[in-house]
């Protein structure tokens, strides 16, 4: 198949594999910690391992969902460091 707008990326143990985006949109989520998060997504077809896609979500650099996001690894990371 030819994807124009493929992409190649390194996955597991180095292998080189390709993706074609396939659909995109917008998904908005409601976080119980950080409430409501707007993220961009790509659905990326692999096309070495048919079957299989790869979903790439995204934030609007300097948005509110960004930095919803950066609180929201700021409090896993707190959790994490809690629970070790």
């Amino acid at each position: 198949m030819n994807y124009p707008r493929a992409a190649t990326y390194s996955g597991p143990c180095g292998v080189r594999t390709t993706c074609a985006p396939h659909g995109s949109g917008t998904k908005r989520f409601n976080h119980p910690v950080v409430g409501e998060v707007s993220l961009a997504y790509e659905e990326l077809v692999i096309t070495a391992d048919p079957g299989s896609i790869m979903m790439v979500y995204t934030a609007e650099p300097g948005s509110p969902s960004a930095e919803r996001l950066r609180l929201l690894g700021s409090w896993a990371a707190e959790r994490s460091d809690v629970q070790s």
